[in-house]
């Protein structure tokens, strides 16, 4: 009786390509559902003029007392989004981008004097975030290692 090359105790390279695809496959990563919309100019002024309202102030001042109402802020997004035709996720969005351009060019417009019309237009009407806004100073800096 003739034994077969795996029975003897040999194998082929086809068992090795069997072997590797039997290793578990790296996870796939998940990117972030992209989040787009489009705001007009009047939509624009309109969400700056909601936020600046007192009653509001509890979505960016994290020392007023409903700031940690969560579902009252989520209220408050979800009526805006409806009257706009909006998602809360897009006007979210658009604010936490905002505030972010804001911080970032505060940071830097003294020495940037290449500023464009939108980052004019934004460090102009979001002025009024700046008492409520902290600033790390303490940045991360990349930790070199010598041998």
């Amino acid at each position: 009786m003739e034994m077969s090359g795996e029975a003897a105790g040999q194998y082929s390279s086809d068992d090795d390509d069997e072997e590797w695809s039997r290793k578990p496959k790296p996870k796939k990563v998940l990117k972030r559902e992209q989040i787009t919309a489009t705001f007009t100019e009047e939509q624009e002024q309109e969400l700056v003029l909601w936020l600046q309202h007192p009653e509001r102030e509890c979505v960016y001042n994290k020392k007023h007392r409903h700031y940690i109402k969560k579902g009252m802020q989520n209220k408050m997004w979800e009526e805006k989004a409806r009257e706009m035709g909006k998602t809360t996720v897009q006007l979210k969005k658009w604010y936490v981008n905002m505030r972010s351009r804001f911080c970032k060019m505060r940071e830097t417009s003294a020495e940037n004097a290449n500023l464009t019309d939108r980052d004019r237009w934004i460090l102009e009407h979001f002025e009024f975030l700046r008492p409520y806004l902290m600033i790390n100073r303490n940045k991360r800096t990349p930790v070199s290692h010598h041998t």
